[in-house]
């Protein structure tokens, strides 16, 4: 045995074993890590041990140097396996090195032909190679491009809940192939699992439509429905996606469909201290311009206030920090360059996640993109509210976000494309920053009930009751 076993084991030995299956885990910097590591990190608190089986790093395309992947003392354990590479990915690899080798930026030329691709017209659509194109695409993302994973976790799991004396298992996805390591592993222990969905299978608002085909769309919904019917619970981040669910499945026990969204993480916001807002007025936006998100709206209000004269652009700053170099397609350089911007917006690229944190501190707004997710709620949703900032959401007026973001104090919802109401409510902060510097907003506010509900030390308590539930529960027949 290893010093880092001998350790965890010395450490963990009076607490219950919970195996969670999750494809994201640090250093991977997509936003599915961090579910995956404040679940850990509180349930530790709670009295289980947490192992982890994951993919190894090498297959995460975007990474983060952290210290620790869920902030405690002693690390959980972590298991990393191998995983096959999806045909789509060697197509990718051969596109990237024949622009590298002429001398083009890949990132750029990707977002361009995706754009293409999501627009194509209706007669190339019904070409038989665009439906032929379409409908291997599809097979190939079912149920996602990770299911190259699915054997490798499979055998490890199984090793894992045999040699640990794992009580339960949580897997979490998407990528939806982890629900189906939890199946297995379902089947060949007998073991007590919660299919944890953090967005939805069947009605993913964010899949391309050319990633659909008839085939591809029924194996998807047998393979849910496999899914949750065998799951001992199904958690949801969001009433919506719950009630979603219940209408798919109204037979299920109302029971089995759980609640639980996610959060903030008080902790790292105390440990950044104090942070004073910028002397600038500063609008940022933390994350991913992905689907049809873009900047344009927020770029094209300002622009018009400055040339309006109701901003001094000596006084003001936007940041977008992140992957927002690109946009539906489009240069985000050059959208900010069209309205007379260049001065004033920064992009940056990823931080570290304190960085990231102490970014959303400093700002004034904090803009919220999430329109064609009307189930979710972005997670950085969460962590825009213990910044305790004004919040900006452009989505759908009726979705798990508006609803979430109307409860909150100095929150507004707006609808995609409403440049003329993003004036509106950037013209009012403006003029409460313009008083007194400080946008308006009490410091106590982040200690409001409301934002306090949504604190991973709450919601860890609340994962672990159900996680208690289901290991005593007498298993679910049908």
């Amino acid at each position: 045995m290893s010093i880092a076993h001998l350790h965890f084991w010395t450490c963990h030995s009076k607490m219950r074993s919970v195996l969670i299956i999750t494809y994201s885990w640090p250093p991977d910097a997509s936003v599915g890590a961090v579910r995956s590591t404040k679940l850990a990190k509180h349930l530790s608190r709670q009295g289980w041990r947490p192992i982890i089986v994951t993919v190894k790093e090498r297959y995460y395309e975007q990474k983060f140097i952290m210290k620790s992947a869920c902030g405690e003392p002693s690390e959980p354990l972590v298991i990393r396996t191998r995983r096959l590479r999806n045909p789509r990915d060697l197509y990718l690899f051969a596109k990237r090195s024949i622009f590298k080798l002429f001398g083009g930026e890949w990132r750029f030329t990707e977002s361009i032909l995706r754009g293409v691709v999501e627009n194509m017209s209706a007669t190339d659509a019904q070409s038989w190679t665009a439906r032929a194109k379409r409908f291997v695409l599809s097979l190939l993302y079912t149920p996602d491009e990770d299911l190259g994973w699915l054997p490798f976790a499979i055998v490890k799991a199984v090793r894992v809940v045999k040699a640990h004396g794992v009580s339960c298992v949580i897997s979490t996805g998407p990528p939806f192939t982890a629900h189906l390591v939890g199946l297995a592993v379902k089947r060949l222990c007998h073991i007590a699992w919660i299919a944890d969905f953090r967005d939805p299978w069947r009605n993913n608002e964010q899949k391309p439509w050319h990633l659909h085909s008839v085939l591809a769309d029924r194996i998807n919904q047998w393979l849910e429905a496999k899914v949750l019917w065998n799951a001992d619970r199904v958690v949801c981040v969001t009433p919506a996606m719950n009630e979603f669910y219940q209408k798919i499945y109204p037979k299920m026990p109302c029971e089995k469909l759980v609640t639980i969204t996610n959060g903030f993480d008080a902790e790292e916001f105390c440990q950044l201290g104090h942070i004073p807002r910028d002397q600038k007025f500063t609008i940022s936006y933390v994350g991913i311009f992905e689907y049809a998100r873009t900047p344009d709206s927020l770029l094209r209000a300002v622009g018009e206030l400055l040339r309006e004269g109701l901003f001094d652009g000596n006084r003001m700053a936007i940041r977008f920090i992140g992957k927002c170099r690109y946009a539906a397609g489009q240069s985000v350089e050059e959208m900010v360059a069209q309205q007379g911007l260049s001065g004033i917006v920064e992009i940056i690229d990823l931080l570290p996640r304190p960085e990231a944190l102490r970014a959303m501190m400093r700002s004034h707004v904090l803009v919220l993109l999430a329109n064609q997710q009307k189930l979710q709620v972005p997670n950085k949703a969460y962590e825009y509210m213990a910044a305790g900032r004004h919040i900006l959401a452009v989505t759908e007026e009726k979705g798990a976000t508006a609803d979430l973001i109307r409860r909150v104090p100095g929150g507004a919802v707006l609808p995609p494309g409403d440049h003329e109401g993003i004036k509106r409510l950037l013209k009012a902060w403006y003029a409460e920053y313009a008083r007194n510097h400080s946008g308006g907003l009490d410091e106590a506010f982040s200690q409001s009930d409301v934002v306090k509900e949504y604190e991973w030390s709450e919601i860890g308590a609340r994962y672990a009751a159900v996680l208690e539930e289901c290991r005593l529960a007498e298993p679910i027949s049908f």
